[in-house]
């Protein structure tokens, strides 16, 4: 079976890209699908969340890597975190190359695509982390992926953004890099429900004719336990106990639910 992968991409940061993608990867894993984790963001958010297990003598793909000559990957293999999970880490001593990469040619973009292509019979799910910049990174990612998923926060300078995404997935879609990606859709994140004008603007959003019918019909709300959840390594929804941690599992387990769903049609 050939992966199904999905892209958390958005041009800017914090925006909870990172902790969508990481509890992408746990409902992937819980329900017991093969799955390989890329993290495209220098910041390695994604690689952290995912402690090594492996040897630390031997060479593992890095996602440096993804975007060198196929020499380059002589010697290496997949680190995996568990028998049927593995993950290709942005490295700390990789940062400065990976900033690099973010101002390099756009054909730079289409080689980690080409990689990942030889090892999709190995995995049923792939969830790809991305960098809060435009970049061939940012490129890169969405043109592997088979689908995106978009988080949206709410503000001035956040919601400007989108017009950058709409013109970045355009680009992928319609200059040779990936015409068959799919939009999931656009999910409301770290929203504060307290904020009356907030919560009016996400309203607003919904009636948008041309935004509103790619708005995910749910929400996930700033709550404290998210925060935790993600220091603790764990998904949001385990071992929750307080009504706010068991409110912040359902609306995240019912979020990654519907995009891994997405992903199989």
């Amino acid at each position: 079976m050939k992966m199904k992968s999905v892209a958390v991409a958005n041009p800017k940061g914090g925006i909870a890209k990172s902790a969508v993608s990481v509890n992408l990867g746990h409902q992937s894993i819980e329900q017991g699908n093969r799955t390989l984790l890329v993290d495209f963001d220098k910041q390695g958010s994604l690689s952290l969340a995912f402690p090594r297990t492996a040897d630390p003598s031997k060479r593992y793909i890095k996602t440096v890597d993804l975007f060198g000559t196929p020499d380059g990957l002589v010697g290496a293999e997949l680190e995996y975190v568990t028998p049927t999970v593995a993950i290709i880490r942005a490295e700390k001593e990789d940062f400065e190359a990976l900033r690099a990469l973010e101002r390099a040619p756009d054909d730079f973009a289409k080689r980690p695509a080409r990689v990942l292509r030889e090892l999709s019979d190995k995995f049923e799910v792939g969830v790809f982390d991305t960098p809060g910049v435009i970049g061939v990174p940012l490129l890169a990612a969405l043109t592997a992926a088979d689908a995106v998923v978009c988080p949206l926060a709410l503000g001035l300078f956040e919601t400007d953004g989108l017009a950058q995404l709409w013109q970045i997935i355009r680009q992928v879609k319609s200059g040779g890099f990936n015409p068959k990606l799919r939009m999931i859709g656009m999910l409301p994140s770290r929203v504060n429900t307290r904020d009356k004008m907030a919560m009016a603007e996400l309203e607003s959003l919904r009636k948008h004719p041309q935004l509103g019918p790619i708005i995910l019909p749910f929400m996930l709300a700033e709550r404290v336990p998210v925060a935790r959840a993600i220091n603790m390594r764990k998904p949001v929804w385990q071992g929750a106990k307080t009504a706010s941690h068991k409110a912040a599992g359902q609306e995240w387990k019912h979020a990654c639910s519907h995009v891994l769903t997405s992903l199989e049609g």
